[in-house]
């Protein structure tokens, strides 16, 4: 198929249209599937011994991610619940408080939408942001483990290989020598 007639061809031609002017500009929309391209990009990693080794420790490693996941959503739920009780006059709404307590966990900037006026809520805000620290870097940890453990398991089984094809061809030179000698 020659490139002028393939879809992305027309999606391409569709796109830059409306840029010599006196096209609709409902052409513009058109623009949007050009991002589509940008996938492509992914078709590269099925070929990425990497990528497949990263996805085979995140699946190996699914239970305790899930596990963590579980686990920050509900210390986002407690520490919300905890400081709505605690700050009545800083969170008008649980939603506020939930709010708080995902940007303290994630340590971005709680003080600038909420301020804490109670000794117990900087007591909260500060041990939120110590377990916010742990709790985001835990997933981290377990991934980079267990993608060493499975580029070690990689390692080796290549070497290996490698092993058995030299022992495969000194065999066969061996036999080749022996048939020669007969």
């Amino acid at each position: 198929m020659i490139y002028p007639v393939t879809p992305w061809a027309i999606i391409d031609l569709l796109a830059i249209l409306p840029l010599f002017g006196g096209v609709s500009d409902m052409l513009v929309l058109f623009r949007i599937f050009r991002l589509f391209r940008l996938f492509r990009i992914f078709k590269g990693l099925k070929y990425s011994t990497n990528f497949d080794l990263f996805i085979t420790s995140l699946k190996k490693q699914k239970s305790t991610l899930l596990t963590l996941l579980f686990l920050t959503f509900a210390y986002t739920i407690i520490s919300a619940l905890i400081i709505y009780n605690v700050e009545i006059e800083a969170f008008p709404t649980f939603l506020d408080a939930l709010s708080w307590s995902a940007s303290s966990l994630a340590n971005i900037s709680f003080g600038d939408s909420f301020v804490i006026y109670t000794a117990a809520g900087k007591i909260i805000a500060i041990l939120s942001s110590f377990i916010g620290i742990a709790l985001i870097a835990l997933p981290s940890g377990v991934i980079t483990a267990s993608f060493m453990t499975e580029l070690h398991r990689f390692q080796l089984q290549e070497k290996r290989e490698e092993r058995e094809e030299r022992e495969r061809e000194k065999a066969e030179q061996a036999a080749e020598n022996a048939t020669k000698k007969e």
